[in-house]
Formats: structure tokens, C-alpha cells, sequence
């Protein structure tokens, strides 16, 4: 049976099936990251969004003053402006800022504000029960407690600088480029098999041999998809950076702030998640893990 489906794509209609098969996985790889962040942008909103008592969280008066002079201070064109929609922020669940869309796109993009931005010395004793981390609510009075709680608090400068670099990374191409990539990924794994099947006529040789070819090639793909994924993603997360920073030495400061607190952060959240917690962080509070990935591990439960 397995041989009469195996031998069944080295006919015409198998290899037809293979194409369209492809296609449909090419077509899915492009439309999973350039969907979500043009067309059905809004929709990604309400996933992201924090909602209490059935309604999203709005973000504060304060916050919308901050994101407008934020915008002002980037001396971004007004087009960009514009597409970058102030009353448009929302309250991101979990304690990350970050934006969803592209400004490059009609469509635009949408600043997620994560609720500790409201926090200003001290976070409530209400929003504290609230607060999980791995599933577990925070014992807040020990060093660990503490240092997370401290963490959370971030001056205005630290804010504005945060603010400041999502915008200047959804000034990017960077859906554009990660959608071909996906794209591209799938479709060089399908050119790549289809050579070898034709030039060195696998079909006639033994599955295994064949198994083996195909997975080779795949983590050929996949590793290069991957690099190159990480690669860019760095570059657009360098230059936000620098953007940002860039601006004045407030901004500057509050990028020293921002990213001293990510640390802080990291070290406690080493120690609250308990065995998991070394897996996830370095001594020093880098990581094995990824900043975009907390919320996983730390969510306000609103």
C-alpha cells in the first residue's frame, strides 16, 4: 500500500498533486505572517488585546499624550504619522510593548501598550493578585518579588524610548520581507526535491534513501529560512534601536532605563519560575529566551 502511495507522485497526476500541494503551503506560508499584520490587522488586535470585566483596558490619557510627542520627537513624515494611529493604541496582555502592522502598508500599524505603563512608584495591591508568573501568583515581599515589582516601573524617558523604537520598527519592510521569506522557503524545499527526483530519478531508488534525501534538504531549508529570519529580525531590532536612542539624550537615558530593567526583570523572573527559570535566563539575565516571548511566563490575569 505504501509503495503503490509512494509511487503514485511519480506519475503526471502525482506530480500535479505535489505542485498544487505546494502551492497551498507556499500561498499559507505568505498569507500566516502577511494577513495578520495588514488585512486582518484589527483582528490581531483583539487576540493581543487586555480585556477586564468583558471590555479592552484603554490606554491612559497620559500614555496617548506620550505616544503624540513621541511622534513629534521622531520627526516622522505625516504619512507615516498617520499610519501609525494614536487612538488606535491598545492595552497589550502581558508587560511588552510592541506593535503589530507596518507602516510601509495602507493598513498601518498599531502600538500595543502593555498596562505597567500606568504604574507609576508602586504597582496596586489589586493589580498585584493579578499578576502570574508561570502560572503562579508573585510572593511579592521577597527579594524576588521586589526586584520584578521594581522592574515593572518605568521612568517617562524609558516609556518614551520604548514607544519610540516600536514605532521606528514598524517604519520597516519588515512584513513585506518576512512574508517572502516564508514564502520562498517553502517553494526552494519543493524546487530542491523536484531537481534531485528528476536529475538523479529518485523515485526509482529505495524510500529510505529517498526519506533521508528529503529530510537533509528540509533542514537545509529550514536552517537557512531560520538564519536568515533571526538575521533580519536583528537588523530591524538594532535599527529601531539606534532610532530611537538617536533622538536625544533623554531618550538615550531611558534606553539605559529600559534595558536595565528587561535584566532586572529576567534575573527575578529566574528565580520565581523555579527550575524552569535557569532554562530561561543566564546568570546575568540575558537569554537563552527571547524578550518577545515573556509573556508566556508573566501576564497580568486581568
Amino acid at each position: 500500500m505504501t509503495n503503490k502511495f509512494v509511487a503514485f507522485f511519480a506519475t503526471p497526476n502525482g506530480q500535479t498533486t505535489s505542485a498544487v500541494a505546494v502551492l497551498v503551503a507556499t500561498s499559507s506560508a505568505l498569507l500566516a505572517k502577511y494577513l495578520p499584520n495588514s488585512l486582518l490587522v484589527e483582528q490581531s488586535r483583539e487576540f493581543l488585546q487586555l480585556f477586564k470585566g468583558g471590555l479592552p483596558v484603554p490606554v491612559s490619557a497620559e500614555t496617548i499624550q506620550k505616544i503624540n510627542q513621541v511622534k513629534s520627537d521622531l520627526r516622522l513624515e505625516e504619512d507615516v504619522a498617520n499610519r501609525i494611529p494614536t487612538e488606535k493604541a491598545f492595552t497589550v496582555f502581558g508587560f511588552d510593548v510592541l506593535h503589530i502592522g507596518s507602516a510601509t502598508f495602507k493598513t498601518g500599524a498599531l502600538l500595543g501598550i502593555p498596562v505597567n505603563f500606568s504604574y507609576k512608584s508602586s504597582i496596586s495591591e489589586a493589580d498585584k493578585k493579578k499578576i502570574v508568573v508561570g502560572q503562579q501568583t508573585v510572593h511579592w515581599s521577597t527579594p524576588e518579588g521586589l526586584a520584578l515589582e521594581s522592574s515593572l516601573i518605568l521612568s517617562d524617558s524609558a516609556q518614551k524610548y520604548a514607544i519610540a523604537r516600536e514605532m521606528a520598527k514598524a517604519n520597516t519592510h519588515h512584513v513585506a520581507i518576512q512574508t517572502g521569506l516564508n514564502g520562498a522557503a517553502v517553494f526552494v524545499y519543493y524546487y530542491l526535491t523536484y531537481t534531485f527526483n528528476r536529475r538523479a530519478n529518485m523515485f526509482a531508488r529505495p524510500l529510505k534513501l529517498r526519506v533521508v534525501l528529503y529530510s537533509l534538504l528540509g533542514s537545509i531549508a529550514f536552517t537557512t529560512w531560520l538564519f536568515l529570519k533571526d538575521f533580519t529580525t536583528y537588523r530591524w531590532e538594532e535599527k529601531g534601536d539606534e532610532k530611537a536612542a538617536s533622538v536625544s539624550e533623554e531618550y538615550a537615558q531611558g534606553a539605559l532605563e529600559f534595558y536595565s530593567k528587561i535584566l532586572q526583570r529576567n534575573l527575578a523572573m529566574r528565580s520565581l519560575l523555579g527550575d524552569e527559570g535557569p532554562k530561561l535566563y543566564t546568570s546575568s539575565g540575558d537569554g537563552a529566551f527571547r524578550l518577545y516571548l515573556a509573556p508566556k511566563y508573566l501576564r497580568n490575569a486581568i
